[in-house]
């Protein structure tokens, strides 16, 4: 018995940012922000039958910047660059959860430290008369990513490893004749963790849809 997570545990957080919208020259406009986080956390878990309070604090800076390039007015050229930061949850780090992973139990992980990452992007954006699409390929560098691991039989903590993950994604619509319209996307994910040379869990299968839709105005 007992809680999943300590009665005691409390979660604070708080963030603000700031966001640019800069044209740069008639074509190319730029988009740039920071983010400011900080997150302080306590709680007594139990570890082999042994209280443990623990106080961890976590805080980080992240930015953004992204450009689109307009070829005419359309066809635009779009590419970010981002980071991103995660601190572990109450889950993450105290959970005593007896139902998880077909029947095995999840136990407190104390020793985590947050998930940070650089996110690349590059795309094309279309919007013709009767023809509209994006295209996309994505690169992920997962730094200290949190993923579950093995701690004995049918038991599972959460351990800080180096990930990666890329994709391409795509979706349009062609407006044929009396308000029907073609429209289809397509999206492919691959996520691998670089330390057990194991694909990620979590990852979507990869997908696609076609299909005809009609509009009455």
């Amino acid at each position: 018995g007992g809680p999943i997570v300590p009665d005691d545990a409390y979660y604070q957080r708080i963030g603000c940012f700031l966001n640019w919208d800069v044209m740069l020259t008639e074509r190319l406009d730029a988009v740039a922000g920071v983010r400011y986080e900080h997150i302080n956390t306590a709680g007594t878990p139990i570890i082999d039958d042994t209280p443990a309070f623990i106080n961890p604090h976590y805080q980080d800076w992240v930015g953004q910047v992204g450009l689109v390039y307009e070829v005419n007015p359309s066809v635009h050229l779009v590419g970010s660059i981002s980071e991103g930061f995660r601190a572990p949850n109450l889950d993450d780090l105290m959970a005593n959860n007896p139902n998880v992973l077909q029947e095995g139990q999840s136990v407190p992980s104390l020793g985590l430290v947050p998930e940070n990452s650089i996110n690349y992007e590059a795309g094309i954006k279309t919007n013709f008369d009767r023809l509209r699409t994006q295209a996309f390929v994505y690169w992920l560098d997962l730094q200290d990513n949190m993923v579950s691991i093995a701690a004995a039989p049918d038991t599972f903590a959460t351990a800080n490893q180096d990930s990666f993950i890329q994709g391409v994604k795509f979706d349009g619509e062609y407006l044929l004749r009396d308000n029907w319209a073609l429209y289809g996307n397509f999206w492919y994910t691959y996520g691998i963790n670089l330390v057990t040379d194991s694909p990620l869990s979590r990852v979507p299968p990869t997908q696609g849809i076609v299909g005809l839709r009609w509009r009455e105005p």
